[in-house]
């Protein structure tokens, strides 16, 4: 069962010219065993978190975990010529917030910040991928 923390708070997103990136808050903020985000566009399933809290405690091994997702035009369309319509979603990374605190947290950069830290958890005993697609992504 996952409980929500009464004290959880959105940050927002980093789509402006700010000083401090909201992702550089994370391990700060966080007080909890595991540690996830979700960009502001996109959409997931009211199960994607729970599914992940359960494939981490599945495979206590694993650095962090991730969910499929369905990619989307701004419009909602799903065609891309050449490119599957399923991908996994970056920004469902659930990582272990000792893991997290461990590698340093999100790198400062711009874009892709999910995707690199990914690469880092690949180092720490790997992330584990749910294939259901959980979400949608623009």
């Amino acid at each position: 069962t996952v409980q929500t923390d009464p004290g959880l708070q959105g940050e927002p997103s980093l789509h402006d010219e700010r000083e401090v990136d909201p992702l550089d808050l994370v391990p700060a903020r966080a007080r909890g065993e595991l540690v996830t985000i979700q960009d502001a566009d996109d959409w997931s399933h009211p199960e994607r978190i729970a599914r992940q809290v359960a494939l981490m405690y599945e495979q206590p091994q694993a650095a962090g975990s991730r969910s499929a997702a369905i990619r989307c035009r701004p419009d909602l369309t799903r065609q891309w010529f050449g490119y599957s319509p399923e991908r996994m979603n970056a920004s469902s990374l659930m990582v272990r917030r000792d893991l997290l605190e461990q590698v340093g947290g999100f790198d400062p950069i711009r874009k892709g910040a999910d995707s690199e830290l990914h690469e880092r958890l690949a180092l720490l005993g790997g992330v584990v991928d749910l294939p259901e697609p959980l979400a949608v992504t623009r």
